[in-house]
C-alpha cells in the first residue's frame, strides 16, 4: 500500500499519514511522535484538496494546543498546605499557599512567639 506522507504539525517530520478505519472517518497519525487527530471523511477530503494542507494542519494543531494550555491555566493553583486548588485571587503571599493556610500558618507562628516570650519572661523572674 503506497500512502502519502505529510509533515507532522507536532514534530515537523514527514511522517504523518491518513488511516481510514471505516467509510465515514479518517485518522491522522504520525509515525514519529504521538500526534493523532480524528475527523470525518468529508472534512478530510475538503482539507486534503485545499492548497497549503500542511499549513492548515499546523494552524489547527496550534489552536488545539493553545486551548488545552489555556484550560490548564484556568484551573488554578494547588496549595502546598491543604493540596486544594485555588484561584489567583485567593493566593497568599509568595504564591505557594492559599489564604486560609497562610492565615493558619501566621496564627501558629504567633502562638509560638507568645509561648517563647512567656518562657523567656519566666526565666528572668
Amino acid at each position: 500500500m503506497n500512502e502519502e506522507l505529510y509533515e507532522c504539525p507536532k514534530c515537523g517530520k514527514k511522517a504523518l499519514y491518513a488511516e481510514y478505519p471505516d467509510e465515514y472517518e479518517v485518522w491522522l497519525k504520525c509515525r514519529e511522535c504521538d500526534y493523532f487527530r480524528g475527523m470525518s471523511k468529508a472534512e478530510w477530503h475538503k482539507l486534503k484538496n485545499s492548497p497549503n494542507l500542511e499549513k492548515k494542519l499546523l494552524k489547527n494543531y496550534l489552536e488545539e494546543t493553545k486551548e488545552e494550555k489555556s484550560g490548564e491555566k484556568e484551573t488554578g493553583h494547588v496549595c502546598r498546605g491543604c493540596k486544594k486548588s485555588f484561584e489567583r485571587k485567593d493566593m497568599g503571599p509568595f504564591g505557594f499557599f492559599c489564604k486560609k493556610c497562610w492565615y493558619k500558618f501566621l496564627i501558629v507562628v504567633f502562638v509560638i512567639m507568645v509561648v517563647i516570650s512567656y518562657m523567656v519572661w519566666m526565666m528572668f523572674i
